[in-house]
């Protein structure tokens, strides 16, 4: 992830007008409206496929592919030491664990 150029929205809201706040949540809002639409082959974690190179078959275009998770959870307490299966896998549901994927 980079770092993008400006200022923190936080630093300047106050002083922003309420039609200058309402184009903002507009903006937000319209990102993640499209965001929320994009659907992965995979499940599990995008990475930069050439940060990925030995994983085939998972991208998602020219740049991003879909490799290991890397969710906080399936790494705390411990869990991070155990040699598990952590996908990217084709199809995950609760119902079927894993290491069926």
């Amino acid at each position: 992830m980079e770092k993008c150029p400006g200022i923190e929205l936080g630093r300047v809201w106050k002083q922003m007008s309420g039609k200058e706040k309402a184009e903002i949540v507009s903006q937000v809002a319209t990102f993640s409206a499209k965001l929320s639409k994009a659907r992965f082959p995979y499940y599990g974690s995008l990475y930069y496929s050439k940060d990925i190179p030995d994983i085939k078959g998972t991208e998602v275009d020219d740049t991003f592919s879909v490799g290991p998770i890397t969710t906080r959870s399936w790494f705390d307490d411990g869990k991070g030491q155990l040699d598990i299966f952590r996908g990217p896998c084709k199809i995950f549901t609760m119902a079927k664990p894993l290491a069926q994927c």
